[in-house]
């Protein structure tokens, strides 16, 4: 991973200009995003709503109770998670990314991002028990997720 940061308000990808809203920190001062990690969501976002007319996209955070050299538990739980989603919906394709995160805690945590096509999931409650399940299954622990949106494509 890189470790170039910014706290550019745009960020261009290929031919397009993307405002940035990274938040401030308690002092005022403007947050910094990797711009080659940001840059690899909006592709991938930008192919889901080339390919569907609707695209949610479902962000979580997946909690472990300890550390971890590498992130072998991510490669696990993201095989076993796509592969629940497309026999559950009938999915060809699922979109994401994810990042690790460690701070002051003993151990680390991951922030995920799933797109997914809209048209197929009307309700994310069971979407949620998927993901849950599945992050269980390989020995991880809390999940949490965040917003959840519906929208249409550019």
């Amino acid at each position: 991973m890189g470790k170039y940061t910014s706290t550019a308000e745009y960020i261009r990808v290929d031919k397009e200009i993307w405002e940035v809203n990274s938040g401030y920190s308690k002092q005022g001062y403007a947050l910094p995003i990797f711009p080659k990690q940001m840059k690899g969501i909006i592709r991938q976002l930008n192919i889901m709503t080339a390919k569907y007319s609707r695209v949610l996209v479902v962000m979580f955070d997946l909690h472990l109770a300890t550390y971890t050299e590498n992130n072998k538990i991510m490669s696990q739980f993201t095989k076993l998670l796509f592969a629940r989603i497309k026999k559950a919906y009938s999915f060809k394709q699922v979109g994401f990314s994810w990042c690790r995160e460690h701070e002051n805690a003993n151990q680390q945590h991951y922030h995920m991002a799933l797109f997914l096509e809209g048209r197929k999931i009307r309700s994310p409650e069971y979407l949620y028990e998927i993901m849950q399940d599945a992050w269980w299954d390989v020995g991880g622990g809390k999940l949490t997720w965040s917003k959840c949106h519906i929208g249409k494509a550019k």
